[in-house]
């Protein structure tokens, strides 16, 4: 893909190499107008001038423009992330937290943005992802239910929109057996707030092969 013709910085304006404090950088080849610099507003610009300096990038986690700060994070010292973990930008807070060791990036469990959740989800282990079973967002639960053990999943909460507000529906599985070599539950429990419903399974059968007459249009009188 050609790159655009243009070179202007996260504010609109003309870049100016002259004016530029890497201008012996651009005489070594290490940045290269239109191309790879660290202010041009289009990302993969900003990422192969980093690709090509990485010893400059500690020099710009505090940079005014999200791209920068966090294409930066990719390559800075590590002991110098943790402050990005509360940076306004979801995609800087993920940079910087998929480089830190578990115990500085628990607490984006909570974090407001359904992406970091759905990311830090995949870097955690069983006992860390249980307080994240009951989030709000359907997918960052989906993604858990992957992840965490069969006897994790003994319990899951959600809620429902109602005319009342949300209200919370449980579902409660048990009684797994191999199935082919996979975990399923045998029996299901759904309680709400006015009911519960069971169900016991006897048999699971998998790839069961289905005679295509079952999906005829039914005779009619």
């Amino acid at each position: 893909m050609t790159d655009i013709d243009e070179a202007r910085d996260w504010l609109g304006n003309e870049i100016d190499c002259a004016a530029c404090a890497h201008e012996e950088l651009a005489k070594a080849g290490r940045c290269q107008l239109k191309h790879a610099c660290v202010h041009d507003r289009y990302a993969r610009r900003i990422d192969r001038f980093f690709d090509w300096n990485k010893d400059l990038a500690n020099q710009y986690l505090a940079h005014p423009h999200f791209e920068v700060r966090a294409i930066a994070a990719k390559h800075a010292a590590v002991f110098l992330l943790a402050p990005l973990l509360d940076d306004p930008e979801e995609t800087v807070r993920w940079n910087a937290a998929r480089r830190l060791p578990k115990r500085h990036i628990l607490r984006l469990r909570q974090d407001p943005h359904r992406e970091v959740r759905i990311r830090i989800a995949s870097l955690l282990d069983d006992g860390e992802l249980v307080c994240m079973m009951n989030d709000p967002d359907y997918y960052v639960r989906l993604v858990i239910a992957r992840r965490v053990a069969p006897a994790l999943l003994s319990r899951m909460v959600r809620y429902s929109k109602s005319p009342v507000g949300r209200i919370p529906t449980q579902s409660d599985y048990a009684d797994y057996r191999d199935v082919n070599g996979i975990k399923f539950p045998f029996k299901y429990t759904y309680s709400w707030l006015d009911g519960k419903d069971s169900f016991q399974l006897t048999d699971v059968k998998t790839n069961v092969a289905v005679d295509a007459a079952k999906f005829n249009k039914p005779a009619t009188n």
